[in-house]
This record gives structure tokens, C-alpha cells and sequence, in this order.
């Protein structure tokens, strides 16, 4: 009876855990597969890369112009009537009558310039030799052209010419200062040395001289500024430095749209923040660099105006 009661018992509980198990099927299942769902789910890591943002370039202010000199003073030759008085001019007699027209004006005295000597002597020898008398040869050649040919550069040049018998040459100075355009070119504050050079020919059967004065003011006295090809060359560089900036940060912004990891986009920004740095560094010094070169043209440009 007591091992019918047992028996009875038993299978009871069995009956129960079996209707229990009907009610919920494969829960342990779904559990589990939801779990790893979960994980699935997940956000991908929060951790970012702080870029540095690329600066405006500083302003790199723009090269100021180097002023071209253009500046030749010229005036009527002068041509004087022939006279049957014995003449003799000396180029050193004629620069001390010069100087002491200027003297009388309070200006510097000009300074006897051998490169310009044979500026003028050459003018000389080609008048005669081509038979003319004007600043221009009939070949196109000005003073201006002769200095260039004797390599002597100028801030300005002159050039005064005289044809005639002038008797002495204080009197010959003298004609030059009667004629208003002659006058001005011996009278010219900027001007600071002088070739001078004289030669005698025969014209209709007469003895005749020809006169010439090379004025001059070296270019010397105003050093132009160098130092524009280094700072041009620096700017395109550091222009194709912005472009290689500007495919690095490209790159970056595409390797965090990926997701990649974070020890690549570490690399990837520490290159390109770098390369930030030395951009803003050189582009502060060409800033800087631009500004002493413009104020050095300035300077340059201020010493030619004052020698006219």
C-alpha cells in the first residue's frame, strides 16, 4: 500500500513538470539569443580624435613694386656760329665751370666719372662718325643706350651736346647755361658725376667742335632690395603644403566615417597636426619676411624719387 502511495506520488510531479515545459517551449533559447543581440547592438567605441583645426594662413602682404627708371634729360643739342677765333676745350676746364655754376646754387659738385667719360667720348666719335648731331644716333641709340652699353647703372642719366667755336670753355659752360634746357641739366640736384668729352672736325671748310656732357647718378646710391625670389619661392611652397593639408584632413574624415582603429586614426592625426604646426610657423615668417622686403622696396623707391 505504501509503495502504491509512492508510486502515485511520482508520477504526479512528472505529470506537472511536463505541463509546466507545454506552457513555455525553448525559453532558455531565446534567452540566450537575445543576449546576443544585445552585444550586437552595441555602439561602436566613443572615443575620438581631436583634430587640429587648420589655420587661416597669416596674410602675406603683397610684394611692393621695384620702381623702373626711365629717367633721361635731354635738350636741344646746341649749335653755336662758327668764328675764325682759335679755340681749345679741355673736358677737365669744362667740368670746373660747371661745378662752379652749381657752386653759386648751393648744389653738390659733380664728380668726374671715367665710365661716363667714355659714354661721352663715344657719342663724340660717332657724330662724327655718322656724320650727325642729336642725342639720337640715326641707328636708334640714346644716352641711355650708351650708359646700358658701358655698364654703368643709373638712377638717371643726361647728356647735353654743343657744336661751334666757343673761344674758351667758360664760354662754351656759358652757352649751356643760357639755354633753359642745358641750364637744367647742369642744374639738376640729383645728379652726382660727370663725363665729359670733346673732339674737333672740319664743317664746310671750318675747324668745328663738338661738346658733350654725360650726367649720372648711379644706381649705388639706392642698393635695390633683393631677397623676392627666396620669398616668392617660400609661398608656393607653403601653398602646396595647404594642399597637402587639405587631402590629409580628407583622409582623416573618412577614417573616422570607417569606424578604423583608433591607433590608425591616432597615427593619421598626429601627421596631420604636425604638419599644421609648421604650416602656421612658415607662414608667420614669410608674414613677417613680406613685411620687411615691402618696407625695404619702399625705402628704395623713396631714395630714387629723391634724386629727381
Amino acid at each position: 500500500m505504501k509503495k502504491l502511495t509512492v508510486l502515485l506520488i511520482a508520477l504526479g510531479l512528472l505529470l506537472l513538470v511536463v505541463r509546466n515545459n507545454s506552457q513555455n517551449p525553448q525559453s532558455n533559447e531565446v534567452e540566450v539569443q537575445n543576449q546576443f543581440e544585445n552585444i550586437e547592438k552595441q555602439p561602436a567605441t566613443n572615443r575620438k580624435i581631436e583634430l587640429s583645426q587648420k589655420r587661416k594662413p597669416f596674410r602675406i602682404p603683397p610684394q611692393n613694386k621695384v620702381r623702373k627708371n626711365k629717367n633721361v634729360f635731354l635738350s636741344n643739342p646746341l649749335e653755336i656760329p662758327y668764328s675764325s677765333e682759335e679755340t681749345f676745350l679741355d673736358p677737365k676746364e669744362i667740368l670746373y665751370w660747371t661745378n662752379k655754376h652749381r657752386a653759386k646754387e648751393g648744389l653738390e659738385p659733380l664728380i668726374a666719372n671715367s665710365t661716363l667719360s667714355s659714354v661721352a667720348q663715344e657719342k663724340v666719335s660717332d657724330m662724327f662718325d655718322g656724320d650727325y648731331f642729336d642725342h639720337v644716333s640715326p641707328q636708334g641709340i640714346g644716352p641711355a643706350d650708351l650708359a646700358k652699353e658701358f655698364n654703368y647703372d643709373y638712377i638717371m642719366v643726361g647728356e647735353n651736346l654743343a657744336k661751334g667755336n666757343f673761344h674758351t670753355n667758360k664760354k662754351l659752360v656759358q652757352a649751356w647755361m643760357d639755354s633753359p634746357g642745358h641750364r637744367a641739366n647742369i642744374m639738376k640736384p640729383g645728379y652726382r658725376e660727370l663725363g665729359v668729352a670733346v673732339g674737333q672736325t672740319t664743317d664746310d671748310r671750318q675747324e668745328v667742335w663738338l661738346a658733350v656732357q654725360s650726367f649720372g647718378t648711379p644706381k649705388s646710391l639706392c642698393p635695390e632690395p633683393v631677397g623676392r625670389d627666396e620669398i616668392d619661392s617660400e609661398k608656393e611652397e607653403i601653398e602646396d603644403l595647404a594642399e597637402t593639408l587639405k587631402e590629409l584632413r580628407l583622409e582623416l574624415e573618412d577614417l573616422q566615417a570607417d569606424r578604423v582603429e583608433f591607433s590608425v586614426i591616432k597615427e593619421a592625426s598626429d601627421e596631420y597636426n604636425e604638419l599644421v604646426r609648421e604650416f602656421n610657423g612658415r607662414s608667420k615668417n614669410l608674414s613677417n619676411e613680406s613685411k620687411e622686403f615691402n618696407r625695404r622696396v619702399e625705402k628704395y623707391n623713396s631714395c630714387l624719387t629723391s634724386y629727381n
